[in-house]
C-alpha cells in the first residue's frame, strides 16, 4: 500500500480523484456513467447574464490562452448591487468546474385557498433578483409577515463539474423548504424577545398543517432554527445527489460556501475551502469562514477512524505523528495525538502506526487517505481511494461549520464581503485583499463610479489572481509561457469565481425605499 501512494505522489502530488479501486473497477463505472444524461446540461451561472446556447458556453469556458474575466451583466442586477466575476483555469480542465449562485427568498405565511397577497414568486433569480423599492413597499404593505432572505452560494467542483452544477440548480429549494418549515417560530422570536418565546408555537395566519409543532422543554433560538435549516438543507442535498447519482451522470464532487442574509443576521455556512471574508473600510480583514481541508478537519476525521477502524482496511493509521515514522522507530517513543487530543503525548511505536497516515501534509497540501485535499462537500459518493477498496464519502461530511454575523448596526456601513473560491485565496492572502478592496472603492468614489463599483472590485480581484500570461524570456528556450502575477510568482491556474457584497445589503434595500419617499 505504501509503494502504490508514494509512486502515486511522487508522480503527481496526488492521487486521481477518478481513480476506482481497480482497472476493472474503473473502466465499469465509468462505461456505466457515460450511459447516463445530466439531469443538469453544463452552463455558466444565470447571473453572467451569457445568451450563448451550451456549445458557445464550453468553448467560452474552455478558452485557456486569454482566459477571460467574465462579470455579472447589467441585466443581471444582484442583491444590494454585489458584484460578481470568474475565469476559468490555465488549462487543468476542458471546462470551469466552479458554479455561483445568488437570489431572494420569500418566506410568508399561506392563505387557507392557497393564493397570495402579492404577485411576486418565491423565488426571485437573475435580472428579477433584485427588489425595486416600489416592489419593496407594496410586498410589506401586501404581506407585513414577509420575510426577506438573500442567498449567495459558491461550488468548487472536483473531478467533474456535475455536483457543482447540481448543487447550483438545487440547494437554493432546499433551504427555502427547511426555513418554510421554521417560518413560524422564525416569526414569533422576531415578534417577542427569544428569552419569552417558546421552544414551539402552533401555525399562524392560516400556515399549513405542517408548521404545527409539539412544544418541547428546549427553548430554541432564532439562530439555532436557522443554522438547523442550513445544515439539513446541505444533508438533504448531499442525500438526494446520492440517490439520483444511479439515474442521472453526477460527475466528481464539490465544495459549497453559503451566505445567507436573513433578519438583521447574516449566516456564513462553509463545507469546504472556499472562503468569505469582512474587509473593513479601515482595510482589516476578517476571515468569517475556516478552510475545512484535512489537516483542519482533523478531529473529526480521527474520530470516525479511530471508531470505524474497519473502514481503514487495515491499510492507513488513524493516529497523527509528529513525524513520518519508519522501520527505525518500532519500538521508539513517538509523540502522537487522537482524534479528541489538542495536545500531544509519547506512545511506543508498533506495526501498526507504521501503516499510511489518515491525513499526510500540512494546511492546503494535506490530502485525507492520499486522496482528496478538502475534508466537506457534496458528491464523491463513489469516489475511492487509488487500487483499493476503501471509500472516500464515510470520512467526507456535507455538514457546515456556520458563522453568525449580526448586521442590525450596519446600516450605511461601507464594509463589504469577499467570497471566492480557494483559485483566489490560494494566490492572494486577506490582506492584500482588503486593501484592493478599499483601494478600488476608493477610486470608485472618487470617480463617482458607485454605482458598479462591486462589479470593478471583483473584476480586479480575479483579475489579479489569474495574473498575466507571461511567454518564455528567450526564443525557444522551451515551453509555452505561464501565468504570473506582477512579482513573477506563479499566478493562479485554478478556476477563480468571486462575490463582492455589501455587509448591509438589506439596509440598502430599505435605504432606497425610503430616498424613493423622500425619507433619506
Amino acid at each position: 500500500m505504501f509503494k502504490r501512494l508514494s509512486s502515486a505522489f511522487k508522480t503527481t502530488g496526488f492521487v486521481d480523484l477518478s481513480a476506482a479501486s481497480s482497472n476493472q473497477q474503473r473502466q465499469s463505472a465509468k462505461s456505466s456513467s457515460d450511459q447516463l444524461r445530466p439531469r443538469f446540461a453544463y452552463c455558466r451561472p444565470d447571473l453572467l447574464g451569457l445568451e450563448l446556447d451550451g456549445d458557445d458556453e464550453r468553448s467560452l469556458a474552455s478558452d485557456t490562452v486569454s482566459r477571460p474575466v467574465l462579470v455579472a451583466g447589467d441585466r443581471t442586477a444582484l442583491p444590494g448591487f454585489a458584484g460578481y466575476a470568474e475565469a476559468i483555469n490555465g488549462g487543468k480542465t476542458q471546462v470551469n468546474e466552479d458554479q455561483s449562485q445568488a437570489c431572494q427568498f420569500l418566506l410568508r405565511p399561506t392563505a387557507p385557498n392557497g393564493e397570495r397577497a402579492d404577485a411576486l414568486p418565491d423565488i426571485l433569480y437573475g435580472g428579477d433578483c433584485v427588489l425595486s423599492p416600489e416592489q419593496y413597499s407594496e410586498l410589506l404593505r401586501a404581506s407585513p409577515d414577509c420575510l426577506l432572505a438573500t442567498y449567495f452560494a459558491m461550488f468548487d467542483g472536483h473531478a467533474g463539474d456535475g455536483a457543482a452544477t447540481y448543487a447550483k440548480q438545487l440547494l437554493q429549494l432546499h433551504l427555502r423548504e427547511k426555513l418554510m418549515q421554521v417560518y413560524p417560530l422564525l416569526l414569533e422570536r422576531i415578534n417577542k424577545p427569544s428569552s419569552e418565546t417558546p421552544a414551539a408555537a402552533p401555525a399562524q395566519n392560516g400556515g399549513d398543517s405542517a408548521f404545527i409543532h409539539q412544544p418541547d422543554s428546549l427553548t430554541v433560538s432564532f439562530d439555532q432554527l436557522v443554522i438547523g435549516a442550513l445544515e439539513s438543507a446541505f444533508i438533504g442535498l448531499d442525500d438526494q445527489i446520492c440517490r439520483e447519482r444511479t439515474t442521472y451522470r453526477i460527475t466528481g464532487g464539490c465544495t459549497a460556501l453559503v451566505l445567507l442574509f436573513l433578519a438583521d443576521r447574516l449566516y456564513v455556512a462553509n463545507a469546504g475551502d472556499t472562503r468569505a471574508v469582512l474587509c473593513q473600510r479601515t482595510g482589516s480583514a476578517q476571515p468569517l469562514s475556516v478552510d475545512l481541508t484535512p489537516y483542519n478537519d482533523r478531529e473529526r476525521l480521527q474520530l470516525i477512524a479511530s471508531h470505524h477502524p474497519e473502514l481503514l482496511h487495515k491499510e492507513f493509521c488513524a493516529l497523527q505523528f509528529a513525524r513520518r515514522l519508519g522501520r527505525r522507530d518500532l519500538g521508539e517513543r513517538v509523540l502522537c495525538r487522537h482524534g479528541c487530543m489538542q495536545g500531544w503525548h509519547y506512545k511506543t511505536v508498533t506495526e501498526e502506526d507504521l501503516l499510511f497516515p489518515l491525513i499526510v501534509g500540512d494546511e492546503k497540501k494535506s490530502r485525507l487517505l492520499a486522496t482528496i485535499g478538502v475534508a466537506r462537500g457534496f458528491g464523491d459518493h463513489d469516489l475511492r481511494v487509488f487500487d483499493s477498496p476503501i471509500q472516500l464519502k464515510p470520512f467526507l461530511s456535507c455538514v457546515p461549520q456556520v458563522t453568525v454575523v449580526q448586521t442590525a448596526e450596519q446600516d450605511g456601513c461601507e464594509d463589504v464581503l469577499v467570497m471566492a473560491t480557494d483559485g483566489l485565496w490560494d494566490v492572494i492572502s486577506c490582506e492584500a485583499v482588503a486593501e484592493t478592496v478599499q483601494s478600488c472603492l476608493r477610486q470608485a468614489r472618487e470617480a463617482a463610479t458607485a454605482a458598479n463599483s462591486l462589479t470593478i472590485v471583483a473584476q480586479e480581484l480575479v483579475g489579479a489572481a489569474r495574473g498575466a500570461w507571461q511567454k518564455p524570456e528567450r526564443p525557444g528556450g522551451g515551453g509555452g509561457g505561464s501565468w504570473r502575477l506582477p512579482d513573477g510568482e506563479q499566478a493562479s491556474v485554478d478556476d477563480i469565481s468571486c462575490f463582492v457584497i455589501p455587509l448591509d445589503l438589506h439596509s440598502r434595500l430599505s435605504r432606497a425605499e425610503r430616498q424613493e419617499d423622500g425619507q433619506y
